[in-house]
Order: structure tokens, then sequence, then C-alpha cells
């Protein structure tokens, strides 16, 4: 229950240290507070969050399957908390690969829409879920990026067993196919901004 001040006193990763020993009950209290009290991710430590991910998981954009945990955190909390989820995730996904299109500056322009970002078939497709559709980035060079309807991009989420990387690309479903050449982000940013007003 610690105001921020004594928090930012008494050091967050020692906080952390202290309630991993403690009861499930304290935990959940713990990580309440601690994202309350410090408000976001200016404050936040990476630590600290990584923890309370894995602990409590990551709040969907809609209200509608909120767990106990996250229905007690305000609105502005719990969307600050997956928009940093998920721009680690994209951006240590292109990090690894070192990207060369500049495709993590480009989805970040989205990151508010992005309801979660999953990376797959150990860190060569990411999966981006934007609700009304769905992108599948690959992390080898000269792979397009695959655009998705919600339906079709659900039953690659719910898929138990990923192969391999062509299991993620089927041309006669896709909505469309990002090339990264060229003027690419100003060919491409209109007509994502096209399927999030649709």
């Amino acid at each position: 229950s610690a105001p921020r001040n004594l928090i930012d006193a008494i050091g967050h990763e020692i906080l952390l240290d202290r309630a991993q020993k403690e009861t499930i009950a304290v935990q959940r209290s713990f990580a309440s507070n601690y994202l309350i009290q410090l408000g976001g991710r200016e404050s936040w430590s990476f630590i600290v969050l990584r923890w309370i991910r894995d602990q409590f998981g990551v709040p969907p954009k809609s209200e509608d399957g909120l767990t106990p945990f996250w229905r007690r955190i305000p609105y502005e909390i719990r969307r600050e908390f997956r928009r940093w989820v998920n721009e680690t995730t994209i951006q240590q996904f292109f990090d690894r690969i070192r990207d060369p299109h500049g495709r993590f500056k480009f989805w970040k322009e989205f990151i508010d829409e992005i309801e979660e970002a999953e990376v797959v078939l150990a860190d060569a497709a990411m999966l981006m879920d934007f609700g009304k559709f769905g992108v599948v980035e690959f992390s080898e060079k000269g792979n397009a990026a695959y655009v998705y309807r919600r339906i079709t991009f659900q039953r690659f989420k719910m898929m138990e067993f990923l192969r391999s990387v062509s299991d993620l690309k089927d041309q006669t479903v896709a909505e469309d196919r990002i090339i990264h050449s060229g003027s690419w982000e100003e060919k491409y940013r209109p007509k994502i901004k096209h399927l999030l007003r649709r």
C-alpha cells in the first residue's frame, strides 16, 4: 500500500523481491498499488512490469474478458500497460532481426489499436491482433507481411501447432500483403487506417 515516494525510496526491485515471497493476495495488492501509484511507464520498472505481465496477463482492449485483477485497475492504466507490453514485444522482435525496413517505427504509429502482439515459431513470425483484422510479420528478410480478416486471423491464433512460417502464409484468403520496399509506409498507412475504420 506504499505511496509513490516510498516505493521510490525503498526501491522497485526490492519491493518486488519481497512481494514474490508473499501470498498471491499480497502479490495482487502490490501489483495493483504499484501500477496505480506510479501511473505510467515513465515511472514503472521494466522488471516489475514483466513480472506483472507473467503473473496477471495483459488486459484486453475491451471491458469484456477482464480478469478480477484488471477490473480493479483504471482504464487509462490498463491501456498504458497493454501499450507497453505490445510495444516491447514488437520492438524486441524487430531488434533481434536488425530490421532494415523501419517496421517497428511504422507499427508503433498504431500501437493503441493493437490488442495483442505475440511472437511465434521461435521468433520467426509475429502476430499482431487489431481486433477487426490481424497482421503477420516475418523475421526473415524478403517476406511480405500478410493482412487477414478477423475470422482467418483468429484461426491462426488458435492453431495449437504451427509447423513453419508457411502455415501463416495463405494468399488465397489474405486481405492484403505488405511488401517492404520503396515508400511502402506511405502506400500502406492509408490502407491500415481504412481497415481500422471499416
